[in-house]
């Protein structure tokens, strides 16, 4: 069962083609179950929680409702969701509206950024032990919320190039344990595989995945989910089969279909 959870509009500002554009793609690739997963909204309350690339809360209505209205015509799988951030001064957002108010069927946890000297710094630009340390709490801290079904592209922080060490095996290790613990899968992301290449320590390499993370994975013997993280619908499927590629070649289990459990939370 060929499957993608997450999957991203125009609603976002940085992709393009609404849900129809994607729904093609989807079913002239044979994909059996398709979730959409833009980036949330979030209240106004004087941070910058990046508003640029995220669509509005009167948008979020309009999503639903629209992701609604295809799902009940289509003979496929279609799931409404959102990518969400963690910060601790947001649950009751993802909890009483996303999941509430907006009655979305899951949330998926995509950790962008970390919040140092009063902003949200993303992760490729961290550059201090003490940000690095943060940014891996911050993640365990998410998933141990129990709000998320799955952890969207875990290892994006090393898309900026940087070179593996003691403390990047630390801080990934104790995600992959937090992972295991919570019940909370691990995405590979194929949008790693065509945002183009990044100078790294061996040379030029894929943003990510990333093989020494992987590796990790790998060695724990514990099923992933694969998906294209598309921002167009031509990479819908196409990068979905990149990540499945991926993971099979790192001798990955695959997750077919997830079991959404974050409903039970309301």
């Amino acid at each position: 069962m060929l499957s993608n959870y997450h999957s991203h509009t125009d609603l976002c500002n940085h992709a393009k083609g609404y849900i129809g554009d994607y729904l093609l793609e989807a079913k002239s690739k044979k994909l059996r179950i398709l979730g959409f997963s833009d980036h949330c909204p979030y209240p106004k309350d004087g941070l910058d929680t990046w508003e640029r690339v995220r669509m509005s809360i009167d948008e979020s209505h309009r999503y639903i409702k629209d992701i609604r209205g295809v799902s009940k015509k289509e003979n496929l799988e279609i799931y409404a969701g959102f990518e969400c951030e963690w910060d601790f001064r947001y649950e009751n957002w993802y909890r009483d509206f996303l999941l509430g108010e907006l009655n979305a069927d899951y949330l998926i946890f995509g950790p962008h950024w970390v919040y140092d000297t009063g902003n949200f710094i993303y992760a490729p630009e961290i550059n201090t032990k003490k940000q690095l340390f943060t940014y891996f709490d911050t993640i365990i801290e998410g998933l141990a919320s129990g709000l998320y079904a799955f952890l969207a592209h875990p290892d994006l922080i090393m898309s900026d190039g940087r070179a593996w060490d003691a403390n990047l095996k630390a801080g990934f290790t104790a995600i992959i344990e937090a992972a295991i613990q919570y019940n909370i899968p691990l995405e590979v992301n194929g949008q790693g595989f065509i945002k183009g290449k990044v100078k790294g320590e061996k040379g030029m390499r894929d943003p990510y995945p990333y093989d020494a993370f992987w590796n990790l994975v790998a060695e724990k013997n514990i099923p992933v989910l694969c998906n294209s993280d598309a921002h167009f619908p031509e990479n819908l499927v196409d990068s979905l089969h990149l990540a499945r590629d991926y993971a099979k070649k790192m001798g990955l289990e695959i997750i077919e279909k997830l079991n959404f459990k974050n409903k039970k939370l309301l």
